[in-house]
Protein backbone atom coordinates (compact mmCIF):
# COMPACT_ATOMS: atom_id res chain seq x y z
CA UNK A 1 0.00 0.00 0.00
CA UNK A 2 2.82 2.36 0.86
CA UNK A 3 4.52 1.57 -2.42
CA UNK A 4 1.30 2.27 -4.33
CA UNK A 5 0.92 5.68 -2.62
CA UNK A 6 4.56 6.46 -3.35
CA UNK A 7 4.12 5.65 -7.04
CA UNK A 8 0.95 7.74 -7.24
CA UNK A 9 2.61 10.69 -5.45
CA UNK A 10 5.69 10.36 -7.64
CA UNK A 11 3.48 10.32 -10.73
CA UNK A 12 1.63 13.47 -9.65
CA UNK A 13 4.91 15.14 -8.76
CA UNK A 14 6.32 14.27 -12.16
CA UNK A 15 3.22 15.63 -13.93
CA UNK A 16 3.21 18.86 -11.92
CA UNK A 17 6.94 19.43 -12.25
CA UNK A 18 7.01 18.72 -15.97
CA UNK A 19 3.97 20.91 -16.66
CA UNK A 20 6.07 24.05 -16.20
CA UNK A 21 8.70 22.77 -18.62
CA UNK A 22 6.30 22.06 -21.44
CA UNK A 23 4.81 25.54 -21.72
CA UNK A 24 6.57 27.65 -24.31
CA UNK A 25 6.61 31.26 -23.32
CA UNK A 26 7.68 33.84 -25.83
CA UNK A 27 9.12 37.18 -24.86
CA UNK A 28 6.73 40.08 -25.32
CA UNK A 29 6.88 41.76 -28.69
CA UNK A 30 7.59 45.46 -28.73
CA UNK A 31 5.49 47.28 -31.27
CA UNK A 32 6.21 50.88 -32.12
CA UNK A 33 3.15 52.77 -33.24
CA UNK A 34 3.57 56.16 -34.81
CA UNK A 35 1.13 58.62 -33.33
CA UNK A 36 0.29 61.59 -35.52
CA UNK A 37 0.99 64.82 -33.71
CA UNK A 38 -0.06 68.20 -34.99
CA UNK A 39 2.85 70.56 -35.22
CA UNK A 40 2.89 74.11 -36.47
CA UNK A 41 4.28 74.84 -39.89
CA UNK A 42 7.65 76.51 -39.46
CA UNK A 43 8.07 80.08 -40.60
CA UNK A 44 10.58 79.53 -43.39
CA UNK A 45 12.54 82.69 -44.12
CA UNK A 46 12.87 83.99 -47.65
CA UNK A 47 16.00 83.09 -49.53
CA UNK A 48 18.60 85.83 -49.25
CA UNK A 49 19.47 87.99 -52.23
CA UNK A 50 22.90 86.86 -53.36
CA UNK A 51 25.47 89.39 -54.50
CA UNK A 52 26.48 87.12 -57.39
CA UNK A 53 23.10 87.87 -58.98
CA UNK A 54 24.20 91.49 -59.42
CA UNK A 55 27.38 90.65 -61.28
CA UNK A 56 27.71 91.84 -64.86
CA UNK A 57 29.61 90.14 -67.62
CA UNK A 58 32.26 92.87 -67.48
CA UNK A 59 32.74 92.76 -63.67
CA UNK A 60 36.29 92.88 -62.42
CA UNK A 61 37.71 89.58 -61.09
CA UNK A 62 38.17 91.12 -57.64
CA UNK A 63 34.45 92.04 -57.56
CA UNK A 64 33.51 88.51 -58.64
CA UNK A 65 35.56 86.93 -55.84
CA UNK A 66 34.11 89.31 -53.25
CA UNK A 67 30.56 88.67 -54.50
CA UNK A 68 31.05 84.90 -54.32
CA UNK A 69 32.56 85.13 -50.81
CA UNK A 70 29.65 87.27 -49.61
CA UNK A 71 27.17 84.87 -51.24
CA UNK A 72 28.75 81.88 -49.50
CA UNK A 73 28.51 83.64 -46.13
CA UNK A 74 24.85 84.49 -46.73
CA UNK A 75 24.05 80.92 -47.78
CA UNK A 76 25.84 79.46 -44.75
CA UNK A 77 23.81 81.72 -42.44
CA UNK A 78 20.60 80.80 -44.25
CA UNK A 79 21.46 77.09 -44.02
CA UNK A 80 22.23 77.33 -40.30
CA UNK A 81 18.92 79.11 -39.71
CA UNK A 82 17.01 76.39 -41.59
CA UNK A 83 18.80 73.65 -39.61
CA UNK A 84 17.87 75.41 -36.37
CA UNK A 85 14.21 75.49 -37.45
CA UNK A 86 14.36 71.83 -38.47
CA UNK A 87 15.90 70.71 -35.17
CA UNK A 88 12.61 71.51 -33.39
CA UNK A 89 10.93 68.76 -35.43
CA UNK A 90 13.53 66.03 -34.91
CA UNK A 91 13.04 63.22 -32.42
CA UNK A 92 14.86 63.77 -29.17
CA UNK A 93 17.25 60.95 -28.18
CA UNK A 94 16.09 58.81 -25.28
CA UNK A 95 17.93 59.52 -22.06
CA UNK A 96 20.01 56.80 -20.44
CA UNK A 97 17.92 56.92 -17.24
CA UNK A 98 14.63 55.88 -18.83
Amino acid sequence: MLMKQFVICAGFALVFLSAGCTTHTQPPKIVKVLVPVKCPVPNIPAKPHLPIADLKSDSRPNDVVQAYAASVKLLQGYSNHLLKLLSAYQEKPASANS
